[in-house]
């Protein structure tokens, strides 16, 4: 299909995340903000990417958890291996509570 031929994927940490097309935009948008938006959005791309493997969020909603956790407020730099643990698990758990209240919508 022609889907297929225009997509691309990236391997992180294991899981085949969001085509680059619609996820590009906010990659570079993380990347150009800080490198705790670039954790965050990693860490929120892992649980959005399971939870559509898993068959609990459509594909389309990828980017909507994504540039939702994208919204928060993060320092600019961690400086410790500690700061950026936290802001990698905070984003996990918000990709996953914004998950869990998309799927009681549906």
């Amino acid at each position: 299909s022609s889907r297929r031929r225009h997509t691309r994927y990236i391997s992180v940490t294991g899981v085949q995340t969001c085509a680059l097309p619609i996820c590009l935009s906010l990659s570079r948008q993380a990347a150009e903000t800080s490198e705790a938006h670039m954790i965050a959005l990693n860490a929120a791309n892992e649980e959005a990417v399971a939870a559509f493997l898993e068959k609990r969020l459509s594909f389309g909603a990828i980017f909507k958890v994504l540039s939702t956790t994208l919204e928060t407020e993060l320092p600019s730099s961690p400086s410790t291996m500690g700061e950026v643990l936290a802001i990698h698990q905070g984003a996990r758990r918000r990709a996953r509570k914004q998950i869990e209240e998309m799927e009681r919508v549906l």
